[in-house]
């Protein structure tokens, strides 16, 4: 049985930020728990992007090749309900801290 758990979300960064993301993108942090043992201390980042809008970035480890980029916010949130816990788990730790929001876009 496979179980999806995250906690201690905090402000302060765990890892290096290896990436040079823009100052501000940082957002939080938490501990996803996938299984009984494997443990992923993640940050995450979001910042402008010319062709995205804005991307995401979820910081795995100090190492550059340490993370993962699931582009942009709205593929973010489509990838999320297809497997990837730690993609789940940083939309809920986001969701708590009142990150995401709902807005109508007007008719022109």
């Amino acid at each position: 049985m496979t179980l999806y758990s995250f906690d201690k979300v905090t402000t302060t960064p765990f890892h290096q930020d290896c990436c040079e993301h823009p100052e501000g993108s940082y957002i939080c942090s938490f501990i996803s728990h996938v299984g009984v043992r494997e443990e992923f201390k993640v940050d995450i980042y979001i910042y402008p992007h010319d062709f995205f809008g804005a991307e995401v970035c979820l910081r795995v480890g100090s190492e550059p090749s340490e993370y993962y980029s699931p582009t942009s916010v709205a593929a973010f949130l489509q990838t999320a309900g297809r497997g990837m816990s730690i993609y789940r788990d940083a939309i809920e730790a986001l969701l708590q801290l009142g990150y995401f929001a709902f807005v109508r876009k007007e008719k022109e």
